[in-house]
């Protein structure tokens, strides 16, 4: 099975409403900023939604942060 690259700095930006950045504050970025929740995480996949984030780990743990109106971040 294969496995992607370890990431173990995550930078995101853009709109933050409801922290789906996953910086702990609703300012949008408008540059790059980093994710200090997903430092040394050993993440391998990470999506963004239009209000939400997930990553994943290499131990198979979602990490999840935004909205969760539809339960996306449960």
């Amino acid at each position: 099975e294969k496995q992607g690259p370890i990431l173990n700095f995550i930078f995101g930006w853009g709109n933050c409403f409801w922290n789906q950045i996953g910086i702990e504050s609703d300012n949008s970025q408008f540059s790059p900023v980093l994710i200090d929740t997903l430092n040394e995480k050993a993440i391998i996949s990470i999506h963004g939604g239009l209000d939400f984030s997930i990553a994943l780990d290499k131990f198979g743990i979602v990490r999840s942060f935004g909205s969760s109106c539809s339960g996306q971040c449960k």
